[in-house]
């Protein structure tokens, strides 16, 4: 019986570990091809004629290594990473605007900040939907601490806010849906996760929800009523 444990213990690691290689495996491979599709947009936008596409490949080669070695650093903290990438891009910039024209080296300036513009907007959106869903997720915890959940009780409330969670991220990123409908998709939604949670809960915490629910719709109504 030790030795099934074991095995399946091995068995899980072994798993674990082969999902963790191909989450890296998945990122390098979106990361490569998100620069190399920049790259030929580029080569593409500036019309280079052969030597210049020789040199341009040459260029982009030497400093994707680069960059990759340093994202793969881990002696360097991510604010020095950060600072040491900016001067990557700039020695990138100046090397590939020598073996250009005058007229190419205005339209690269020009396609460059327009492409790192977007780069920088993905991921400030990226931050900020990072950013509010752990704030959902501290309110969920904070009410959790509120009703004094069983462990039981723990794990099936996590596993309906997380199905809840995903099918809200549908919905508004649905684009064939109006903002009517999908505002009135999510009240939808939350009934059926306000009743889920109240079937796992007792009375006592039953009352206490409803009143916490009641509270924060309150709340999100008084700060549309400012807003508007």
């Amino acid at each position: 019986m030790k030795k099934s444990c074991g095995l399946v213990i091995v068995l899980v690691a072994l798993m674990t570990v082969n999902v963790s290689c191909q989450n890296i495996e998945n990122k390098e491979r979106a990361g490569r091809q998100q620069f190399n599709k920049m790259n030929q947009k580029l080569k593409s936008e500036l019309d280079l004629d052969e030597k210049q596409e020789i040199s341009w490949d040459e260029i982009y080669n030497n400093y994707r290594v680069r960059f990759k070695d340093l994202k793969n650093d881990e002696n360097i903290d991510r604010e020095v990473k950060k600072e040491k990438a900016k001067s990557l891009f700039a020695e990138l910039d100046k090397e590939v605007l020598s073996i250009l024209n005058p007229e190419q080296q205005k339209e690269y300036r020009s396609l460059v900040k327009e492409n790192r513009g977007m780069a920088k907007e993905k991921h400030q959106k990226r931050q900020a939907g990072n950013s509010g869903q752990s704030k959902g997720q501290n309110k969920g915890q904070n009410i959790k601490k509120e009703l004094s959940l069983s462990e039981d009780q723990s794990e099936k409330w996590d596993k309906i806010n997380t199905d809840y969670r995903l099918k809200m991220q549908d919905i508004r990123n649905g684009n064939d849906i109006s903002t009517d409908s999908k505002r009135k998709d999510i009240e939808n939604l939350m009934g059926e996760k306000n009743a889920e949670i109240l079937a796992i809960l007792d009375s006592s915490q039953q009352a206490s929800y409803l009143q916490i629910v009641d509270e924060r719709r309150a709340q999100a109504n008084q700060r549309r009523g400012k807003a508007q």
